[in-house]
């Protein structure tokens, strides 16, 4: 009756007639009724997206070590022309790893999930935003500590909780293409789910499919029922008559999206996910030279995206132009650029 009261009061005020004490009650009243109705709305919505959902960001962040792909042409288009090693300078490695810190620490993500990313990285004498990093997130499980990898981090006091059960894949330079060519996987729970939290790295199926479809076949044999039911059933922190978990996987598999497709046709374990589609390019090609969509987010059934995909910008280089023979300036942290999601349990 309010609402209505209210749509004919206004209507009779934008034809000009006067309104009653009574009719201009009902205009304050109905609209205040309006208001609070949409914010009630809107303070249901976000409780239950707060209970339910996480937020996932997965990255690329070039480690250091990888840079001697990318001193100068024609190895890449531009490159860190570091004159006096064929790696990156420890100052532009400091510069870029301090972007990847101020990017995570700004963002507050439940879940990161790193490629390319060494000991180097959580070292405050080569990223001197490490420790600022390590008070906000804790490293639940790395893969090839002695090299890159791959790592999952959880947010600090987040949603997230870890139950203790980490499974390493991969990492292997004779079965997956090299030993930074892994997967690092975290179980948790949220509420009364668990879910495993997984970051992968794939060499190029282009160049070597065999290594693709041993890591792969590694995965689907790492998160068989079989195993996981053992591994959940002697893990004290975690009940074994649960339902299964459910699964977020992310990382740079190094395929264009109609690759991903053939490996999903192929392969059930990644059949069996959902691939977020992202809207636009996620990373460069390997000479920096052509913007590529290699990096991919996968849900499980019983994951649900609560917001579209947002990605950092797109990918440019991390070295700016130099005049002559000069140290490049930094420009950003990684050829990759990150993506983030927000997921929904149901």
């Amino acid at each position: 009756r309010v609402a209505m009261a209210h749509r004919w009061c206004l209507h009779r005020i934008n034809l000009g007639l006067m309104a009653t004490r009574r009719e201009q009650a009902y205009v304050v009243f109905g609209g205040a009724c309006v208001a609070a109705a949409a914010y009630w709305c809107y303070r249901l919505q976000s409780l239950k997206f707060s209970e339910d959902s996480f937020s996932v960001l997965s990255w690329n962040v070039l480690a250091r070590e990888f840079t001697f792909f990318n001193r100068e042409p024609p190895g890449c288009v531009r490159g860190h022309r570091n004159p006096h090693d064929r790696l990156e300078s420890l100052q532009q490695t400091a510069a870029r790893y301090s972007i990847v810190v101020d990017a995570l620490c700004s963002r507050k993500p439940d879940a990161v999930l790193l490629q390319e990313v060494s000991a180097q990285f959580f070292d405050a004498s080569v990223n001197p935003k490490a420790l600022v990093l390590l008070e906000r997130f804790d490293v639940a499980h790395q893969t090839n500590s002695a090299g890159p990898g791959t790592a999952v981090l959880l947010r600090k006091g987040g949603p997230l909780v870890p139950t203790g059960v980490v499974l390493s894949v991969g990492a292997s330079e004779e079965l997956t293409g090299g030993t930074s060519k892994s997967a690092s996987a975290v179980l948790v729970r949220v509420k009364k789910a668990r879910c495993w939290i997984i970051s992968i790295h794939l060499t190029p199926q282009k160049y070597n499919a065999t290594a693709v479809s041993n890591h792969l076949q590694m995965m689907a044999a790492a998160f068989s029922a079989d195993l996981m039911a053992t591994t959940l059933a002697n893990s004290e922190s975690v009940a074994a008559t649960m339902a299964p978990p459910r699964i977020v996987l992310g990382g740079d598999l190094n395929a264009e999206p109609h690759e991903v497709a053939m490996l999903q046709r192929s392969f059930p374990f990644l059949g069996g996910l959902h691939r977020v589609v992202a809207p636009s390019h996620t990373g460069l090609s390997a000479d920096f030279s052509v913007a590529e969509t290699i990096d991919h987010i996968f849900l499980s059934p019983g994951l649900r995206l609560a917001e579209p995909v947002e990605l950092e910008r797109e990918p440019i280089g991390p070295y700016g132009p130099t005049p002559n023979d000069e140290v490049a300036p930094i420009i950003g942290a990684s050829d990759h650029v990150w993506q983030s999601v927000k997921v929904v349990i149901d």
